[in-house]
C-alpha cells in the first residue's frame, strides 16, 4: 500500500510545473505533474495509492494558533497565483473518480498516512510519500515494513528504522517524539528549549524520562537551567501534543467513483494525452509502459 501526502504533492507540483498551461492558457501544471506523479509510484513499487488530505479543523490549532503559522504564510507568499482554493477543490473531486481517498477533518495528512500505516502494515508493505520527519516515529520493519520516501528520485533509498537510528543521533522511531518535543520544529513553527540535540539525544539513549532529562552529566550549567525551565513551564507537554502523530483506529477510506465518460472529458479538456490514465479511458493508445517524468 502506498499512503500519499495530498498537499504536499500539490504544492510540489505547482512549483515545480508552473509554467505548464493549454492551448488556451489554462494553468494545467500541478494537475498534469501529480498524476504522473501517481502513475509513476505505481509503476515503480507495483501496488495502489491512497491519497491522504489535511482536515479542515486540525486539532493542533486549537492547542497552539501558531502552529504552522509560517508554513502558511510561505505558502500564500509563493503560490502561484492560479493555485486558488477552487481549483484545488475540483481537482480533488477529480481525484476522488480515479484513486481512493481519505482524511478527517480533525487531522492532519500525517496523522491520516500514520493511521492508515498501522492499519495496513498489519497485513501488508506499506510506503509513505511524505517528506515530513514526524513520519519518522512510526517506520518499522516488523510484522510489515513501514518505510518513507521523502523525494521520489531517491525512491531506491527509503527512510527506514536504521536509517533513522543512524542518521538521528542513534535514536530509534519510538524516541522521536520526545526528541521533537524538546528541540522544537522550526519548519512548523514549534520553539525548542535552546538545548543542543545531539545531548538530548544522547540522554534519550540513555533512558533520562523528560521530567529528570535535565540529571544527565553532560549537560551544562546553562543547559540544565533551560531544560528545568522549560520543562516545569508546561512547554515540553505542548510540544508533545502538537509533535506527536495521532492514531486512530478507524479512518474513513473514500473508494474511487470510476466513471471514464467524465474521467475522458476532463483529460480532453486539459489537453493530457500522455498519460497512462488516457489509454485507460480510451484517448491514448501508444503509451510507454516504463515511461516516467
Amino acid at each position: 500500500m502506498i499512503l500519499l501526502d495530498g498537499m504536499m504533492q500539490l504544492y510540489r507540483c505547482n512549483y515545480k510545473l508552473s509554467d505548464l498551461v493549454t492551448r488556451r492558457g489554462k494553468p494545467t501544471g500541478m494537475e498534469y505533474g501529480f498524476l504522473k506523479g501517481l502513475e509513476a509510484f505505481r509503476r515503480f513499487f507495483n501496488d495502489e495509492i491512497i491519497i491522504c488530505w489535511e482536515g479542515k479543523n486540525n486539532f493542533r490549532y486549537g492547542i497552539d494558533s501558531n502552529y504552522k503559522a509560517n508554513r502558511r504564510e510561505k505558502r500564500e507568499k509563493n503560490a502561484h497565483k492560479y493555485m486558488t482554493q477552487k481549483r484545488i477543490e475540483e481537482f480533488k473531486e477529480f481525484l476522488s473518480m480515479i484513486a481512493e481517498n481519505a482524511y478527517n477533518n480533525e487531522l492532519e495528512a500525517d496523522d491520516v498516512m500514520a493511521s492508515l500505516a498501522k492499519k495496513y502494515a498489519k497485513t501488508e508493505n506499506v510506503i509513505i510519500y511524505s517528506g515530513d520527519k514526524d513520519m519518522f516515529q512510526i517506520l518499522q520493519d516488523k510484522p510489515f515494513p513501514i518505510h518513507q520516501c521523502r523525494e521520489y528520485q531517491y525512491r531506491k533509498k527509503l527512510w527506514d528504522p536504521t536509517r533513522v537510528e543512524k542518521e538521528l543521533h542513534g535514536l530509534k522511531p519510538n524516541q522521536l517524539s520526545t526528541y521533537y518535543a524538546f528541540i522544537g520544529d522550526k519548519v512548523d513553527n514549534i520553539k525548542g528549549c535552546g538545548v543542543r540535540g545531539p545531548l538530548i539525544a544522547a540522554a534519550i539513549r540513555n533512558g533520562y524520562e523528560p521530567k529528570d532529562i535535565s540529571n544527565f552529566e553532560l549537560f551544562s550549567s546553562k543547559e540544565i537551567w533551560k531544560l528545568e525551565e522549560f520543562y516545569n513551564s508546561g512547554q515540553f507537554d505542548i510540544n508533545l501534543m502538537l509533535v506527536t502523530l495521532q492514531i486512530k483506529e478507524y479512518i474513513r477510506v473514500q473508494k474511487r467513483n470510476w466513471q471514464p465518460e467524465k474521467i475522458a472529458k476532463w483529460l480532453y479538456d486539459m489537453e493530457f494525452r500522455t498519460l497512462k490514465l488516457c489509454q485507460q479511458c480510451g484517448l491514448e493508445q501508444d503509451i510507454r509502459e516504463d515511461d516516467e517524468f
